[in-house]
């Protein structure tokens, strides 16, 4: 199996990497975690590319917009590795934003006219077939935990992307006021990078699509490593 990394981008004051990272490794053969603050070192990220199969940049309670802020420099390390590391890369929620941003996205808060739920299920629909999700035919619905206030602007998605799941449209219907994001599921179409504004590694919602769905797109994250490091 491959050997993973977690960029773990929470504070260690608001519960990460702990309870998160057990999550992550419910789904990982093999995961070490790194702090964020440590991709400042060049050297560091180097060798990271060497010793790792794959990446996963994890969710973050900080706002992507404030990525021009000088606590928040953080964040260009982060940027740098995923402009330029060889290996598959995975961004979820925050991670997503940050490595379409790293592209030329607009990431923006998202524009809800109804207070958000901290954790929240949403029905996806996927718009396209794509490796990571083996298990949902195109036009298949499926479950997931959201939890963000900024999103990924539709319509300014890079040319090197494309959007594979958005809201099903009866869902998106009935919680019209939540305002959910359109830009769900993104895949480079040259390098091995997705990137999921939901939560796959959720598994402890009331729905339980979000842990059949979100482990089986963890899984072959991994799988997808694995072929690629041989």
């Amino acid at each position: 199996m491959a050997k993973l990394v977690l960029v773990n981008n929470f504070d260690d004051a608001q519960g990460g990497p702990s309870k998160r990272t057990a999550r992550f490794r419910k789904w990982f053969s093999d995961l070490d975690v790194v702090d964020r603050n440590r991709l400042e070192s060049e050297e560091f990220r180097q060798s990271l590319y060497a010793a790792y199969d794959g990446f996963v940049l994890s969710g973050s309670p900080h706002d992507v917009t404030d990525i021009e802020k000088p606590q928040e420099s953080w964040m260009k390390d982060q940027v740098k590795l995923v402009l330029e590391c060889p290996k598959p890369i995975l961004g979820i929620c925050f991670g997503h934003q940050l490595l379409c941003h790293a592209f030329g996205a607009k990431i923006d808060f998202v524009r809800a006219e109804v207070k958000r739920p901290g954790n929240a299920t949403a029905i996806l629909t996927l718009t396209k077939e794509d490796p990571l999700l083996p298990g949902v035919a195109m036009e298949g619905s499926f479950a997931v935990e959201e939890s963000h206030g900024q999103e990924v602007v539709a319509g300014t998605l890079p040319h090197e992307f494309e959007n594979l799941a958005s809201p099903e449209p009866e869902w998106q219907r009935r919680n019209a006021a939540l305002k959910e994001s359109t830009v769900q599921f993104v895949r480079h179409q040259s390098r091995a990078i997705w990137g999921t504004q939901f939560h796959p590694e959720a598994f402890d919602g009331a729905d339980a699509g979000i842990e059949r769905y979100g482990g089986e797109l963890l899984r072959t994250f991994e799988q997808v490593c694995a072929r690629i490091s041989k």
